[in-house]
């Protein structure tokens, strides 16, 4: 590992925000495929089907996920 990657690791195990947020991904997809997550962030009216191989506005990519948290 890494100099950088394991001072990166040090400062996420220090924020537990973002330690269980992490966590939280990891056990919502972690068994997940490439395929399957694809599948899942190219659904019609995801911000990746919209654009296509187009460059995606991050604004729409956070308004997507705030909507998911909120369903």
């Amino acid at each position: 590992m890494s100099k950088q990657a394991f001072n990166d690791f040090n400062l996420i195990q220090q924020d537990p925000e973002i330690s269980n947020l992490l966590t939280d991904i990891l056990n919502d997809y972690g068994d997940k495929t490439a395929f399957g997550l694809s599948k899942i962030t190219h659904q019609a009216g995801s911000p990746w089907s919209l654009t296509g191989r187009g460059v995606i506005n991050p604004t729409l990519i956070a308004e997507t996920f705030i909507r998911g948290a909120e369903q």
